[in-house]
């Protein structure tokens, strides 16, 4: 994570630099991985500097935060917000209104509140579900949108997988359309 006394241009090209090589040494396209800027804590002014210096993906834990900063480079183009805090239920359509992206939906609810209260008029919101796969796993894990259980668990006890990337929900036009698997 780049800090605010660490940050500079050539910090920022020297992490892109360590990408591109760790891409082709995996046989890997390196424009298909995406450098995420975590933002948190940091002030609106280091954030037009990464900008400056051509980062465009940018990571809030809190949702106020992430809300002003988004306010303050609203007439900058090209920018994506991603939301990769712990989610409250009651914060969800702020999240839903102004952010691109949720890394961390954990609970039905909240995925369900997040498709509801997401503008009509805007991009569908990318979504990254987290799937809990030790025995601490319970139903609070378990995510199920358009009847399809991304999370189940099996007559031992255990917790399996039961999804994948899904794509094109069609519940509702604007519907969280991108879901992907988050391991680890």
């Amino acid at each position: 994570m780049l800090t605010a006394p660490q940050f500079s241009p050539a910090a920022l090209q020297s992490v892109r630099a360590r990408i591109v090589r760790a891409a082709e040494s995996a046989d890997r396209d390196p424009d298909s991985v995406r450098l995420l800027a975590v933002s948190k804590q940091q002030p609106a002014a280091l954030v037009r500097a990464a900008v400056a210096a051509g980062q465009t993906e940018f990571g809030e834990n809190y949702v106020q935060e992430g809300i002003d900063k988004i306010a303050a480079l609203a007439g900058t183009s090209g920018l994506s917000w991603h939301f990769i805090g712990q989610l409250q239920g009651n914060k969800t359509r702020e999240v839903a209104e102004r952010f691109d992206w949720v890394h961390t939906l954990d609970r039905e609810r909240v995925a369900s509140r997040l498709s509801a209260q997401r503008p009509h008029h805007g991009a569908p919101l990318q979504v990254l579900c987290l799937l809990y796969t030790s025995d601490a796993a319970d139903e609070r894990s378990s995510v199920d949108l358009g009847g399809r259980r991304i999370i189940k668990k099996k007559k031992d006890g255990h917790t399996a997988g039961a999804g994948g990337h899904q794509t094109k929900h069609e519940r509702r036009t604007n519907d969280m359309r991108s879901i992907t698997r988050r391991q680890g």
